[in-house]
């Protein structure tokens, strides 16, 4: 355990991560793995089992480094998008496809794991909805055979994925204020609801490396600990009743 809050402490530093005064983090020199280290590859592995070795049986702490590691997640989407985009993607090829592309390249004959997007497909109001219309028309999520790379995937074929809507100011940082997309998207309500909705439906990495009582330590009880956006996001994209 200790080595592994010390290879944390060592990659947070590398990339110069701080929580910001609103609450969100930001990593001064990004993120210090390779620009062609895979969404399931060793890099990444090391970094989830170093966080499950170090927070599995306690979880995150609502404090500073518990933020901090939960909020990674989100700068390890991007990387993640990124790739599968850059690497099999390309102009005509779809986010489903250069996807596929990647499994079949990478880890053939493991497939990608088909999981419950359930919490990726948000509803600005409360209602049941039947679970069969998800299969047809929501939004659906795959993740790569060790458990940690997740992607949320539109019925056309699309990422769902905040990364194709947040912006960075003057100095690099990622802007995770509501405010400033409010402002941007004044005057057409409509795009910034879709943009809202992808906050909301976003992808997230998974530290666990497997569904169960880990996951739910590492991954889904630090949700209150979102950057502020998101939590807005969320709190205007409540349900998620199938």
């Amino acid at each position: 355990m200790e080595n592994s809050l010390s290879y944390i402490t060592s990659f947070l530093e590398k990339a110069g991560a701080f929580i910001d005064a609103s609450g969100s983090l930001q990593l001064e020199h990004g993120l210090p793995i390779a620009d062609d280290a895979s969404p399931h590859g060793a890099e990444l592995c090391a970094l989830a089992d170093a966080i499950a070795d170090a927070f599995g049986e306690s979880g995150l702490a609502d404090d500073e480094l518990g933020h901090t590691i939960h909020q990674l997640r989100y700068y390890i989407d991007e990387h993640n998008i990124a790739y599968v985009r850059r690497v099999y993607g390309g102009e005509g090829v779809s986010d489903a496809k250069a996807l596929r592309r990647y499994a079949r390249a990478e880890f053939k004959p493991q497939r990608m794991l088909h999981v419950d997007s359930q919490y990726h497909n948000r509803s600005p109001r409360s209602f049941k909805r039947p679970r069969r219309l998800l299969m047809r028309v929501g939004n659906y999520k795959r993740l790569t055979p060790n458990y940690h790379g997740e992607f949320i995937i539109s019925r056309r074929g699309h990422f769902v994925t905040q990364w194709d809507w947040l912006e960075r100011d003057e100095a690099g940082h990622v802007i995770w204020q509501l405010e400033h997309y409010e402002q941007k998207y004044a005057a057409s309500p409509k795009t910034l609801n879709r943009a809202l909705q992808a906050f909301a439906d976003t992808e997230s990495f998974n530290y666990a490396s497997h569904g169960g009582a880990l996951h739910a330590r590492l991954d889904i009880d630090p949700a209150d600990f979102d950057p502020p956006l998101r939590l807005a996001a969320k709190h205007r994209w409540p349900s998620f009743d199938f």
